[in-house]
C-alpha cells in the first residue's frame, strides 16, 4: 500500500519536472514525458494513466499502465470516474465516506483514500492509494504542492490548447494567403474584363451596388476605372441606339436584366462604342452570387472584336463565292429569255409605237382644223396612250437588266450625292413647292451610283406626286448606320398607304390609284426594290393617314465581298471596311 508521504514524495518530483520543462515550447512532448516517467519510477508503480475512449458510444476512462494493486481492472475501463470530479484539479477523496450516491456503481472496489488528478478533459492521473485520511497540517503541505502543480498542468494544457488553435488559424491564415494571392493572380491579369460589385441587399433595384474589384483590361474596355457597371443599362451610356442584330439597345438591355434577376445568371453579346472613338464587340457573362450573406455581381466582358471581324471577313468569302455561283446560275437559266425580251422590247414593241406615236403628231399638225372635236379628242387619247406605253416598255427594259448588269460599287458621299439628285428633280420640287431637308452627316457608303439614283429619284418623286393639292409636300432624308449595313429613311407627310397594300405596292405593274389621277407606270417601286436586292438589303414602307416612311438598306458586306475577289488583302485590311 502506498504511503501518503511516498504521494507526497511522488507529487514533489512531478513539481521538479514540470520546474525543469516548464521552458520548452513542445507541450505534448513535455506531457508525455512526465507520464512516462512517472510510470518508469518504481515508487510509483501504484500509479495509473487513464484515457477517455468511446464505448458502445458512451465516453469512458480506460487504464494504461499498472493498475493499483486491488484495483479491480474491469471496473476500471467501464468507470464514471469523470462523473465524480468535474470542476476538481486536484482531489483527495475518501471512497469510504457516506452519502455519495455516484459511488455505487464502484462498490467493487477496495475501500481507502485515493489521489486523483483529472488531466483536463480526456485524461485522469492515480497518484496512489492512502492507508488513512490526511491530517490537517499534512493536507495544508500537501495542498500547496498540489495547487503548484495544478497550476502548471492546468496551463500546460491551456497553452497546449491555445499553441493548436494558434496553429490551426496561421494554417488557415496561410490557406486564405495562397487563395487571396490566386485569385488575385486570376483577376488581374486575365485578359478578359472583370468587375465584382456588392450590391445593396436592402434595395431590390439591381442597379445599386459597391464596385469591389475591376481589373486593367475592364478599365481598358470602358474607359472608367471608378465607376460601376453593375446592371445592363449602364451600357446604354457607351452604346449605339441600335445593336449589329437590329433591335433597339435599350430593349435588348432590358431583356437581359429580366434573364439576370430571373436565373441569377446572363450570357449575351453587346456592342459598345469606345469614348476613344472605336467600336468594340464584348460577350458578356453576368453571375449573381450569395458570399456571406452578401449579393454580389460577377460581370465577365470578352472583347470578341477580333473574332467578329473574321467572321465578317469568313462570310465575306462564303458570301462572294454564293454571289458567283449565282451569277453563274443566273445566267444559264435566264440569260437567252433576257436577251429575247430586250429584243422584243427594244425592236418589236418599241418600234410600232414610235410609228403610232410619230403618224399621230403628224396628223394633228396638218390636218387638226380639218377633224371634228370629237377627232381631235380621239387623236389626243391615242397619243397619250402610246405614250404611256413608251415609258412603259422604258420601265420594263430597266427592270430586265437590273439582274443582268452587275453592281458596280462606287464610295459616294451620301449629302453631296443627294443635293446632286435633288437638283436633277428641282423643276419637280419648284412646281410642287416641296420642302426637302437631309440629315446624312459626312458618312460615305460603297454602293452602285447609278442604280442607287433611281431609287431615290423615285422615291423623292413619289412623296412629291402622292399629295393632297392643298399640301405643301415636306420630305424629310436621314441615314443611320450599324455594324452591317447602312439605313436610310425617306418620310414625307403625304396621303398614305393603307396597311393591306404596303406589301402589293413593291410588285410588277402596282398600282393604286387612276392613271388619271396619279400618272405612271406602277414599275417604279418594283424597280426599287430589285436594285435594293441587289446590294444585300431591303426595302418596306411603314404608313398612316399623316403620311409614309420609306427605309431601305444598303449592307456593307459587299464591300468586303469586293475587296476578297479583287484584292489580296489582309484580313485586318478587310476588317477595316
Amino acid at each position: 500500500m502506498t504511503d501518503k508521504y511516498q504521494i507526497v514524495e511522488n507529487l514533489s518530483i512531478l513539481y521538479e519536472l514540470s520546474l525543469a520543462a516548464g521552458s520548452s515550447l513542445d507541450i505534448k512532448e513535455n506531457y508525455e514525458h512526465f507520464i512516462k516517467v512517472l510510470m518508469a519510477r518504481k515508487n510509483l508503480s501504484a500509479s495509473s494513466y487513464l484515457i477517455k475512449k468511446k464505448i458502445d458510444g458512451k465516453s469512458l476512462y480506460v487504464a494504461l499502465g499498472n493498475i493499483p494493486e486491488n484495483f479491480a481492472k474491469e471496473r476500471l475501463e467501464v468507470s464514471r470516474l469523470n462523473e465524480l470530479f468535474v470542476d476538481k484539479p486536484f482531489v483527495a477523496f475518501n471512497l469510504e465516506a457516506p452519502g455519495y450516491s455516484k459511488m455505487e456503481s464502484l462498490i467493487n472496489y477496495p475501500k481507502g483514500h485515493y489521489l486523483i488528478y483529472k488531466l483536463g478533459d480526456n485524461a485522469l492521473l492515480i497518484l496512489g492509494r492512502l492507508s488513512h485520511p490526511f491530517e490537517d497540517y499534512e493536507g495544508r503541505q500537501l495542498t500547496k504542492v498540489i495547487q503548484k502543480f495544478g497550476l502548471f498542468m492546468d496551463g500546460l494544457f491551456l497553452r497546449e490548447k491555445i499553441s493548436e488553435q494558434k496553429e490551426q488559424r496561421l494554417k488557415v491564415e496561410k490557406r486564405l494567403v495562397e487563395r487571396k494571392a490566386i485569385f488575385e493572380a486570376l483577376i488581374y491579369n486575365s485578359f478578359n474584363g472583370i468587375d465584382i460589385i456588392e450590391l445593396n441587399n436592402d434595395k431590390s433595384d439591381i442597379n445599386e451596388g459597391v464596385l469591389v474589384i475591376r481589373n486593367e483590361q475592364m478599365s481598358y474596355l470602358i474607359n472608367n476605372k471608378e465607376k460601376p457597371l453593375p446592371s445592363p443599362f449602364n451600357l446604354l451610356n457607351v452604346s449605339a441606339e441600335f445593336q449589329p442584330n437590329g433591335r433597339k439597345s435599350e430593349e435588348l438591355a432590358r431583356s437581359h436584366l429580366d434573364e439576370l434577376i430571373k436565373n441569377k445568371h446572363s450570357e449575351y453579346e453587346w456592342q459598345i462604342e469606345h469614348p476613344l472613338g472605336f467600336k468594340v464587340d464584348l460577350q458578356i457573362l453576368e453571375q449573381l452570387v450569395i458570399i456571406n450573406n452578401k449579393k454580389i455581381l460577377i460581370r465577365i466582358y470578352q472583347n470578341i472584336t477580333d473574332r467578329k471581324q473574321k467572321e465578317e471577313i469568313i462570310n465575306g468569302h462564303i458570301n462572294a463565292l454564293n454571289q458567283k455561283n449565282e451569277e453563274l446560275q443566273k445566267y444559264i437559266n435566264s440569260n437567252l429569255q433576257l436577251e429575247n425580251f430586250a429584243y422584243i422590247a427594244s425592236h418589236d414593241l418599241k418600234a410600232p409605237l414610235r410609228t403610232v406615236s410619230s403618224f399621230a403628231e403628224l396628223l394633228s399638225e396638218s390636218s387638226h382644223s380639218k377633224l371634228s372635236e370629237k377627232e381631235q379628242r380621239f387623236l389626243k387619247i391615242i397619243l397619250n396612250s402610246s405614250n404611256q406605253m413608251q415609258k412603259l416598255v422604258d420601265d420594263l427594259l430597266i427592270y430586265s437588266r437590273i439582274n443582268a448588269q452587275a453592281i458596280r460599287l462606287e464610295q459616294i458621299q451620301v449629302k453631296d450625292y443627294l443635293f446632286q439628285i435633288i437638283n436633277e428633280i428641282q423643276h419637280e420640287i419648284d412646281d410642287k413647292k416641296a420642302i426637302i431637308s437631309v440629315d446624312c452627316g459626312d458618312t460615305e457608303i460603297f454602293a452602285d451610283e447609278i442604280k442607287l439614283r433611281q431609287v431615290f429619284q423615285n422615291l423623292i418623286t413619289n412623296a412629291i406626286k402622292f399629295q393632297k393639292e392643298d399640301k405643301t409636300p415636306k420630305i424629310e432624308i436621314s441615314l443611320s448606320e450599324s455594324l452591317y449595313d447602312w439605313r436610310f429613311k425617306i418620310s414625307d407627310n403625304g396621303i398614305g398607304i393603307q396597311q393591306k397594300y404596303q406589301d402589293k405596292i413593291f410588285s410588277l405593274f402596282s398600282r393604286l390609284h387612276p392613271y388619271e389621277e396619279f400618272k405612271g407606270t406602277g414599275m417604279g417601286l418594283a424597280i426599287c426594290k430589285k436594285i435594293i436586292q441587289q446590294h444585300n438589303g431591303r426595302i418596306w414602307v411603314e404608313s398612316n393617314d399623316g403620311g409614309s416612311t420609306f427605309y431601305f438598306t444598303i449592307s456593307k458586306s459587299l464591300n468586303l465581298q469586293q475587296k476578297a475577289i479583287k484584292s489580296k488583302l489582309t484580313p485586318s485590311e478587310i476588317a477595316h471596311f
